[in-house]
């Protein structure tokens, strides 16, 4: 299952980092975007949420008046700064109603979720860290973030599989300052192509930092999740 979503999110992946792919005149290609969100659907909500989001975004950043802002730094600039305050404007409201839409959502099944991960694992960090409310998980992100980006410290105990996951850790340590120039790199002079690609990172970060609690399951998503991310900024770069 987890191979079937990692290739089902790097098709859809570069197929929404086409722009000609997302234009209405080429229905092979929204077919295909199409077809590949209904089977992910099936197998992974959050992958296929994710997925989604960034063709939204991949749908605007081609369209004639996202080309002309980003045709100038200083457009970028100014549409970057408005695009911020209407997230934050947005944020604000959500964090004001945050409990009633968190219940609405049904979310609190994320504790639920993310206690089975930690079930039989000896591994497992934070099993119960209060994800039944939203004010509860807005305080476990930080943590939980944290913990997905960057667990297990090679200096924590483990079995021996962990073991031999620390050399990769801290290679992994250190690739992450460069890569997260290259995001910026890639915003500034790439952003048509980079941007769908911020919803997808932030919903995978945030979705598998809140469930997941498993550190060999935190360790083999994340490889996933980076490997998806650079293959197909590189094939876009192409």
């Amino acid at each position: 299952k987890d191979a079937d979503v990692g290739m089902l999110v790097v098709a859809g992946l570069l197929l929404a980092l086409q722009p000609q792919a997302l234009r209405v005149k080429y229905l092979a290609g929204i077919g295909g975007i199409g077809v590949i969100l209904v089977v992910l659907l099936s197998l992974r909500e959050y992958a296929a949420a994710a997925v989604a989001t960034s063709v939204v975004v991949a749908l605007i950043t081609c369209s004639a008046p996202a080309r002309w802002a980003a045709a100038k730094p200083f457009r970028r600039v100014v549409l970057g700064g408005l695009s911020a305050g209407i997230v934050a404007l947005v944020l604000i409201q959500l964090s004001r109603s945050g409990e009633a839409i968190y219940r609405l959502a049904d979310l609190e099944q994320l504790a639920h979720l993310r206690r089975g991960f930690a079930v039989g694992a000896g591994s497992a960090t934070n099993p119960n860290p209060g994800l039944e409310t939203f004010a509860g998980a807005l305080r476990f992100l930080p943590t939980g973030v944290v913990d997905f980006l960057l667990r297990p410290f090679p200096w924590e105990r483990g079995s021996a599989l962990a073991v031999l996951s620390r050399p990769e850790t801290v290679v992994y340590y250190i690739l992450l300052l460069p890569a997260a120039l290259g995001i910026f790199v890639s915003l500034w002079r790439m952003a048509g192509l980079a941007l769908p690609m911020v919803p997808f990172l932030a919903i995978d970060v945030v979705g598998s930092a809140l469930v997941i609690s498993n550190h060999g399951a935190i360790y083999r998503d994340r490889c996933v999740g980076l490997l998806t991310r650079v293959s197909c900024c590189g094939y876009s770069r192409r």
